[in-house]
């Protein structure tokens, strides 16, 4: 298992507090309140979880087109699941309406810790097909929330392109893990949330990191899928040449 080193764990939290202290200061409370009909509607959220979610169905379905075997999932195996266990249980209870609503200079460190998590699991197997690319998405975004004080940074004018009409500088989104900033006041811009996929009904806003991640799934499902038992192509390839009349 790959060790988090303290200092790393510290300058997180760190940057994600005096970031968000920096935010408040900047634009005040008065911008927190002027979205609460953006955080009411989630037409505009960001998509972390549907990514990583489209990404998994999208392995499975590419592997068993190819003729893949559910049954070869159990060559597959796995190092540190408690810290995709407690990585993905955190994002999950970050979507609560308690969590949504919190304030507070300390609101984006939970944000950061379930990416550390998923980045331990990540490291921990990359030996994985797939979850190499996965790791470089998940870093992306761990990188621009952190150099944001701990939240991911959305454009007015992409929240505006993914069908909302009015946002203000400094306010989150319905997710409760993105703010509202100019492009001019967010740092690492390209890495932020920037591409909105116009999906029926309710358009979804994601980063570069997610497509990356995306991809890195879809790769890692099917090829997992489609691998058979250590050593199973060379027995085979054995097989056949001993099958072939001499």
């Amino acid at each position: 298992m790959h060790a988090i080193p303290v200092s790393v764990a510290v300058w997180l939290v760190e940057s994600c507090v005096h970031g968000r202290r920096a935010r408040i200061g900047c634009y005040g409370r008065r911008g927190e309140r002027r979205l609460r009909g953006l955080r009411r509607d989630g037409r505009a959220e960001r998509a972390t979880a549907m990514v990583a979610l489209s990404g998994v169905v999208a392995g499975f379905a590419i592997g068993l087109l190819l003729r893949g075997r559910l049954t070869n999932l159990r060559y597959l195996h796995l190092r540190c699941t408690w810290a995709v266990l407690l990585g993905a249980g955190l994002q999950m209870a970050l979507q609560l309406p308690l969590w949504t609503e919190a304030q507070g200079p300390t609101i984006g460190v939970p944000v950061a810790a379930s990416y550390l998590l998923l980045l331990v699991f990540l490291t921990s197997n990359l030996r994985v097909a797939g979850l190499g690319l996965v790791g470089v998405g998940l870093a992306m975004n761990l990188l621009v929330i952190v150099a944001n004080g701990g939240q991911m940074p959305i454009a007015p004018e992409t929240l505006i392109a993914a069908g909302r009409q009015e946002a203000a500088i400094g306010s989150r989104t319905p997710s409760g893990k993105g703010i509202v900033l100019s492009s001019d006041d967010t740092h690492l811009a390209p890495l932020s949330d920037t591409i909105v996929l116009p999906l029926p009904g309710r358009p979804k806003i994601v980063s570069l990191g997610d497509v990356l991640t995306f991809i890195g799934l879809v790769f890692a499902v099917q090829a997992a899928l489609r691998r058979g038992a250590p050593g199973e192509s060379s027995l085979q390839l054995a097989t056949t040449r001993s099958s072939i009349p001499a």
